[in-house]
């Protein structure tokens, strides 16, 4: 896999242009089983939270 090279960072400088796309990919746990019934709970708790 090749990279596109960047130019080197300096603290201060402005972001880099609109239209940059990022992904933030979090692990936020799992349910207790593969199962309708243990999805339901972990579903009301992660969609009841305020931070997601």
């Amino acid at each position: 896999m090749t990279f596109s090279p960047e130019p080197p960072f300096t603290h201060g400088q402005p972001a880099k242009a609109a239209g940059t796309t990022a992904v933030l990919y979090c692990n936020l746990g799992t349910p207790e089983a593969p199962t309708a019934a243990a999805l339901r709970p972990y579903l009301a708790q992660f969609l009841s939270d305020h931070r997601v």
